[in-house]
Formats: C-alpha cells, sequence, structure tokens
C-alpha cells in the first residue's frame, strides 16, 4: 500500500509503502503517536477497511473518488494519488461519503437493494407495456399474450419470466422486512404511526439512526 503523510506544520509529503496487509496498517498506525487524519477513496472495501481501521486514528474520511478525478492533473500512480489526496484534504477539497459502524447500517444495505428491484421491475413493465402497444394491444394484457413476430414472441416472453422471477424477490424482500419490524422496537416503533408500514419503516430507521453516528 501506498501511504502518504504530511504533518499540520509542514508542506513536506512524505512517502512510504506498507505491505497490503490489515494487520501491517494496524502496526503502521501505532507507531504513529501523533494526532491523525486517515483518507482513502470510496472502494468496495471501504466499510470494512472504516471499521477496521476507525479507532487506531481520530478521523478517518471516506472520500470521493470521482470529485477528486476531476481536481487530478498530471500523471497517475499509487504514490502520486496519495500524495494528491493529502494536499486535497490540507486544502479542504475534499468530498467525504458517509461511513458508519452504527447497527442499523446493514439495513441502508437492504434498503438499497429493495430500491434497486422496484426500479427494475419499472423497467421491464414498461419494456413490456411499449412492445405489447407495438402490435395495437392495451400493454396490459396478461401472461401467454401471443404475438406475430417470432423474435417479439421470445422477447415478451422472457420479459414475463423476468417479471415472474421479480414479483417473488419482492415477496421475499416483504417477508424479510415483516421479519426485522417485529426483531427491532425501533422499527416497530415507525410502523405503529399512521400510514407507515414495514417497508417504510425499514427504511426510516437506518437513515436517521445513521446520522446520529460521526463521520
Amino acid at each position: 500500500m501506498a501511504i502518504a503523510r504530511m504533518t499540520k506544520k509542514s508542506n513536506k509529503i512524505t512517502l512510504i509503502n506498507v505491505p497490503s496487509n490489515i494487520s501491517e496498517m494496524k502496526i503502521y498506525l501505532k507507531k504513529l503517536k501523533e494526532s491523525m487524519i486517515l483518507v482513502i477513496e470510496e472502494t468496495t472495501t471501504s466499510q470494512w477497511l472504516y471499521a477496521e481501521l476507525r479507532d487506531y486514528v481520530d478521523r478517518m474520511v471516506i472520500c470521493d473518488p470521482y470529485r477528486n478525478k476531476l481536481l487530478n492533473d498530471g500523471p497517475k500512480t499509487d504514490k502520486i494519488d496519495t500524495a494528491k489526496l493529502v494536499h486535497l484534504l490540507k486544502a479542504g477539497l475534499i468530498k467525504e461519503v458517509y461511513h458508519s459502524t452504527n447497527k442499523f447500517l446493514y439495513l441502508r444495505r437492504l434498503v438499497s437493494g429493495y430500491d434497486d428491484l422496484v426500479k427494475v421491475g419499472v423497467r421491464l413493465k414498461n419494456q413490456r407495456y411499449s412492445l405489447l402497444r407495438a402490435y395495437g394491444k392495451r400493454g396490459f394484457e396478461q401472461t401467454g399474450t401471443k404475438l406475430v413476430s417470432g423474435s417479439d414472441q421470445l422477447v415478451l416472453d422472457c420479459i414475463d419470466r423476468q417479471l415472474e422471477a421479480h414479483k417473488q424477490e419482492k415477496k421475499d424482500y416483504k417477508k424479510e422486512f415483516a421479519r426485522l419490524s417485529k426483531k427491532h422496537p425501533e422499527i416497530s416503533h415507525q410502523k405503529s404511526l399512521p400510514g407507515i408500514g414495514p417497508i417504510h419503516a425499514v427504511k426510516i430507521v437506518p437513515v436517521s439512526f445513521c446520522q446520529q453516528g460521526s463521520f
């Protein structure tokens, strides 16, 4: 791993390499006695790194790599990239991505997965409607509708199979939402409010409780 360091009083950057191992990284951070802000870019392992390294520094920042890319200039290597992160942090140009060790963090992933599933369902229904309308049909015909073109029939049959699988996946999510509303009093409380069902209750809780965490 490439690491760049800069002190508050100096603009000089120290560049070093540490073995790409979480244990080695913890040992390195323990050796640094001064107050520390650790900055890494958002990746698929960011949450894991946040949970593992957060207690070894005074503040840990997960930043937006797309924003950094817009501000970058010149050649690109691991060492150069880490040095640029230090400069961006000192200049106040880092855009932070929220991470937390809150116990409801996993609910955010569940809600995100459900929202993605809903979007897929809308897209499939729109495709089906457009295809049926092209044949002068109402667009809401039941599964098993026959079309003149064999290719279009294949597309329609594929869409119908995906919608059937989508329906089952939505049932699985709703079953999980119902289970969680019984398990967590916070979700159950939200569900007791007028107009809020288990799905919206699960959506509300991780947002409100994770906001109580710190960046």
